[in-house]
């Protein structure tokens, strides 16, 4: 198994409904433009999955450790 960070949050497919197991890597911030995750056809968002509260609350944890709050 790879080395994990404090500021990697390791998610698997069935707990999230993506298609395959996730590593967030929480020291790499980026601002996305949300019209891209907007369905081209309905113009409405679209999910790829759904974070459970326990995991976003491991992502927030580690967003506090890389911007030092």
């Amino acid at each position: 198994m790879p080395k994990d960070y404090p500021t990697n949050v390791r998610v698997t497919a069935k707990e999230t409904g993506l298609a395959a197991d996730t590593v967030f890597l929480c020291f790499q911030i980026r601002s996305l433009d949300p019209s891209s995750f907007l369905n081209p056809k309905t113009h409405r968002p679209e999910l790829a999955g759904i974070m459970p509260a326990a995991r976003m609350a491991d992502v927030d944890h580690a967003l506090r450790l890389v911007l030092e709050l």
